[in-house]
């Protein structure tokens, strides 16, 4: 496969990733500059305090490199405890086909602060997208949110409005099993897209 859509999970062996708005905004200050230097756009992003979740676009063979440094350069900034470069990065990746299986990753994503008990009021969390797609701004130059919600509708207004409905009912509802089998086999598609990516 050449440039397409991967879910990238990240975490630390111990401890917390992320314990203060100081490490946040260093994380994704570094998101910014691998971005910019690997030519990857970001789809949508969401922050736990325990572990990282990005969906980007970026070519198989840029995918290593772009977490490595994405992992070094926030090591780096030195503002967590315990440092990550003191621990075991942990990643995990998942080949995304671009249509209908990334928009409704994008829910599932923005979701997880929900899902994982952080809080119920998700438009107010600082540390994830969803607010870019649910407003008329972006936080961070990085994200690349048109192609999810041009499968929506082709006015911006209109599809905003479509991702908030979308969203409510994912979150009203438990997670689609294809979703979970997708994330447990690293690849989340068509069945045509699975035997390409295990071709890959």
């Amino acid at each position: 496969m050449d440039t397409v859509l991967w879910y990238i999970k990240g975490y630390v062996q111990n401890g917390n990733l992320f314990s203060s708005d100081n490490d946040y905004e260093a994380f994704l200050a570094t998101v910014q500059q691998c971005s910019v230097r690997y030519e990857c756009p970001v789809y949508c992003y969401c922050l736990l305090p325990t572990s990282y979740h990005l969906l980007v676009e970026v070519a198989e063979k840029n995918l290593g490199m772009c977490v490595r440094y994405l992992h070094q350069q926030y090591s780096r900034h030195g503002v967590n405890s315990p440092r990550p470069d003191k621990v075991l990065w942990r990643t995990e990746y998942t080949a995304v086909e671009k249509n209908f299986f990334a928009a409704e990753l994008t829910l599932y994503i923005h979701a997880l602060p929900y899902l994982s008990g952080i809080t119920d009021m998700l438009s107010e969390y600082e540390w994830s997208s969803f607010s870019d797609y649910i407003n008329n701004s972006k936080s961070y130059t990085f994200i690349k949110r048109s192609p999810i919600l041009d499968q929506l509708c082709v006015r911006y207004f209109r599809a905003t409005n479509e991702y908030k409905k979308r969203f409510m009912r994912f979150c009203s509802v438990d997670v689609p099993t294809h979703i979970y089998n997708g994330l447990e086999r690293n690849c989340l598609g068509s069945k045509m897209f699975y035997s390409m990516s295990r071709r890959a």
